[in-house]
């Protein structure tokens, strides 16, 4: 999985934010039942993590309490992909 950042927030970062905050907004796919679909996602510390499919009009947040534990940013994608990306709608085309 590659890791860049949305043009259009770098875009927006270089224009209007006075103020360097770093590449925050990344792309990826992720398993849901239609298949993979392409995603803008931010992660935090402790598995947080705040996901944007592209194709869906949906965001969704999650937030955890297990800071300082191993393997939390794995069990947010498994969680994800299992629950909550199934249960949403197929994008149409």
């Amino acid at each position: 999985m590659g890791f860049k950042v949305n043009p259009a927030y770098a875009s927006y970062l270089t224009t209007h934010v006075r103020i360097y905050v770093g590449p925050l907004e990344f792309e990826a796919e992720y398993k849901t039942a239609c298949g993979e679909i392409p995603v803008w996602y931010m992660a935090g510390t402790g598995g947080n993590q705040v996901l944007v499919p592209r194709d869906l009009r949906a965001a969704v947040v999650v937030t955890r309490m297990a800071y300082k534990l191993r393997g939390t940013s794995i069990q947010t994608v498994e969680m994800l992909e299992k629950y909550i990306l199934a249960a949403l709608p197929c994008a149409k085309n």
